[in-house]
């Protein structure tokens, strides 16, 4: 028996179960149809296939694409711990953030509403002040302050894997008459990552996730197919979500990436414990979109918005009424928002090549900006 047959008889049953009550139930929409059908899929360890949708489409990679939306999914929860908040307002200064948001506000140029403020000063302190890029650490040997190289990826050590550490990178001092040494654990746990404070994109949008939610912000974890992550924030003023970067102190640069950076991308998904949703347009340019379309052979269409439509499902069961409204209204406007050009969006010109990593890791990553 197939996934969509499995869904149907689960339907089925359902329905009986419910004559048997005597109660009268409602034809499923095709919305819940979909998430039973992701539901199951997730019982059985695949993604819900059928034929005619899925021919174009490796099923091995469409499950796997279905897996990381997944897991994505369920890493927003860790953003909610209040252990793990109480721990991030530890180490945020907060009056002085607020201080400063406020002196925005009451200034001739203040943004939009109070949230814009806190999301720019938060970026720009984690950036600047909290958070250090990994070069940093591997570029200049510890020991006697000379030129460091890669050397190895060892196997984590049991304190490394206890930080949620799956890979180590080695960068050792290129006299050999030092032993200077740089291990680079590429830690997950949110705890041990606020008391190292050093990673690439991985770790910033990690750890800033936490401190937007710490904040009082509602945020959004968005994932790029193409090696990247960042954040995103809703703003209450302009109805939207806002991109992020912390990587690059960025506020409001969707385009960044693709005009800044001249990288390519296909797939970015955000996830917030709101739901997931597909923002892919908004992040590439009009004219490019074609391009990122093209790109987008991972799995069909349909089976995407089935996988994102069944965790913002998920998400918000057991809401008040009032509060589904609310955020189906959001919804269609972030529809709207990513459907317009560019020009409607208000995209600035003036974006950056990446700021982020050495010269020789953004050219051979491609994002050393359009002429690179």
């Amino acid at each position: 028996m197939d996934i969509t047959q499995l869904s149907q008889q689960l339907t089925s049953r359902w329905i009986a179960i419910c004559a048997r009550r005597g109660r009268q139930p409602s034809t499923p929409s095709q919305v819940e149809l979909a998430t039973i059908g992701v539901l199951v899929a997730a019982i059985r360890g695949g993604p819900p296939t059928s034929q005619a949708e899925t021919a174009p489409y490796d099923v091995s990679r469409a499950s796997e694409m279905v897996n990381t939306i997944q897991q994505l999914d369920r890493q927003m929860d860790r953003y909610e711990d209040p252990r793990l908040l109480d721990q991030a307002m530890e180490n945020i200064p907060l009056q002085e953030l607020h201080d400063r948001a406020e002196r925005i506000q009451s200034s001739n140029s203040p943004f939009p509403c109070f949230e814009d403020a806190v999301a720019d000063v938060l970026v720009n302190w984690f950036r600047d002040d909290f958070f250090v890029w990994a070069d940093r650490k591997t570029e200049k040997c510890p020991s006697c302050g000379g030129p460091m190289e890669y050397r190895d990826s060892p196997a984590p050590t049991a304190d490394e894997r206890r930080g949620g550490a799956g890979r180590v990178e080695l960068h050792a001092c290129k006299d050999a008459q030092c032993r200077g040494a740089f291990r680079f654990a590429r830690y997950n746990d949110l705890s041990v990552l606020m008391r190292t404070r050093v990673g690439r994109c991985g770790e910033f949008a990690n750890v800033f996730t936490l401190f937007l939610r710490a904040m009082g912000l509602r945020a959004q974890y968005v994932w790029n197919r193409e090696d990247h992550v960042w954040n995103s924030y809703f703003s209450p003023a302009q109805g939207r979500w806002i991109h992020l970067d912390s990587c690059e102190a960025a506020r409001d640069q969707p385009l960044l990436y693709s005009k800044g950076w001249g990288k390519k991308m296909s797939y970015c998904l955000a996830f917030s414990t709101e739901g997931a949703i597909d923002v892919s347009q908004g992040y590439v340019e009009t004219s490019k979109w074609p391009e990122a379309l093209g790109m987008r052979d991972t799995i069909s269409e349909n089976e995407l918005q089935k996988a994102l439509k069944a965790i913002t499902v998920r998400r918000r069961l057991g809401l008040a009424k009032d509060a589904i409204e609310r955020l189906e209204r959001e919804d269609e406007a972030m529809q709207e928002w990513l459907g317009a050009s560019d020009d409607e969006k208000g995209i600035r010109d003036n974006l950056q090549a990446r700021q982020s990593g050495t010269e020789a890791w953004k050219e051979a990553r491609r994002e050393a900006g359009p002429s690179a």
